[in-house]
């Protein structure tokens, strides 16, 4: 079992189909939304309104949740588990985001303390939206598809390689 698992890991296929047209203009989507909210938008635009807007709302909700959701059920008509969304594990999965986030605010923003109500409700709007959007964009979306046309590692290696420009952009931030 452990050698055929192995096996599968390693394969490398070539079966391109319609799912990575799609993951590909929205990859399109995606990274020009993200350089038009850091380049030309910036964090000053509205109090960061505008950051917010392109970001959290054009970026992560249309461009990276809606178009991989849409896709996958009205075009595919496949079910959202296809986009790793389930409820299996979800009482594990909220208990350690609840840990997590105690430990965060503990080493950090306990220190600085919170920011005023009219600050902290679009930074906590961001936050929860940009989460989902990259679990469910990088991983569901985009690596998922990538491993259906080429195989595990292929994909990891693209994945890595497709995130290269966002890593690189809010480097330059």
């Amino acid at each position: 079992m452990f050698v055929a698992n192995a096996k599968s890991l390693f394969t490398f296929r070539w079966q391109p189909g319609r799912d990575l047209y799609a993951v590909l203009i929205s990859w399109i989507l995606v990274v020009a939304a993200l350089y038009t909210a850091t380049f030309i938008v910036g964090s000053e635009v509205w109090g960061g309104m505008g950051y917010f807007l392109v970001y959290a709302v054009i970026t992560a909700t249309c461009f990276g949740v809606a178009f991989p959701v849409y896709w996958t059920v009205v075009v595919r008509k496949r079910q959202l588990s296809d986009l790793g969304i389930t409820t299996r594990g979800l009482g594990l999965s909220l208990a350690l985001q609840l840990l997590f986030s105690l430990l965060q605010y503990a080493g950090t923003l306990a220190k600085s303390g919170l920011p005023s109500l009219e600050r902290f409700v679009p930074l906590l709007a961001l936050a929860l939206t940009i989460g989902f959007f990259e679990a469910l964009f990088w991983r569901g979306w985009l690596l998922l598809r990538l491993e259906d046309a080429f195989g595990a590692v292929a994909a990891i290696l693209l994945d890595h390689c497709s995130m290269q420009p966002i890593m690189s952009a809010t480097a330059c931030r």
